[in-house]
């Protein structure tokens, strides 16, 4: 029971960090977007950290740090298309594998999470 219990809060707390870090960042990310690569991800760390407000609850996320980027159904560059997501959004780190990492989020239409697999490089760390 106390597992159950456990994975159950779990569930709920990922969910809670993830819609404030999205929620904040989908309001803000749109206005750093015409500044400099490095004042955007500096800007985008910053009102992460604030919006969580205990850094070690960032450890397992990442934000997309490049314009747009390619979700993939595997770890190979010529794998099936699974989705884009765009600079500021935040995904959960489920695997690293190398150059590649399965990344999860939530799809904001149909609220369906979705895990593919991106470029490592493209991931940016709120630490």
């Amino acid at each position: 029971m106390q597992l159950i219990l456990f994975l159950f809060f779990r569930r709920v707390l990922d969910w809670l960090i993830g819609g404030a870090i999205g929620a904040v960042l989908g309001y803000c990310v749109p206005h750093v977007l015409g500044e400099s690569p490095q004042t955007a991800s500096k800007a985008v760390k910053q009102i992460a950290r604030e919006a969580v407000g205990a850094p070690e609850l960032l450890v397992e996320y990442r934000y997309i740090a490049a314009k747009v980027l390619i979700v993939r159904r595997n770890p190979r560059a010529l794998s099936p298309e699974v989705g884009r997501l765009t600079f500021g959004k935040v995904v959960k780190l489920v695997r690293k594998d190398k150059d590649s990492t399965l990344v999860l989020w939530t799809d904001k239409e149909s609220g369906a999470e979705i895990q593919g697999w991106v470029f490592s490089r493209y991931l940016g760390n709120f630490n």
